[in-house]
């Protein structure tokens, strides 16, 4: 974990003093740290936040709403294949 922003998964404590830090690396590989309160000092909490919020766009989102409702509404032609043609964004 040196020199690397992980994203937390669980914190478990044992007492005051240590804890098991789980944590996903910046490739996706998942792996856990025993810690100390000496290692305070080598850690750096580079984001805080939630994993969500309710502070988007919600005129974007009632838009996009309303395409997802059309398209679902959209009638097929008969004998179409019933397959995803769009892609999410990410």
């Amino acid at each position: 974990m040196p020199d690397q922003v992980v994203t937390v998964v669980s914190v478990q404590w044992f007492g005051s003093e240590a804890l098991e830090l789980t944590y996903k690396g910046p490739f996706g590989r998942v792996g856990n740290e025993l810690l100390y309160r000496h290692d305070e000092s080598r850690l750096e909490v580079v984001e805080h936040g939630r994993p969500w919020s309710f502070d988007g766009d919600g005129r974007l989102f009632r838009l996009v709403s309303a395409g997802a409702k059309a398209q679902v509404k959209a009638p097929r032609p008969v004998g179409s294949p019933n397959q995803v043609d769009r892609c999410c964004v990410r």
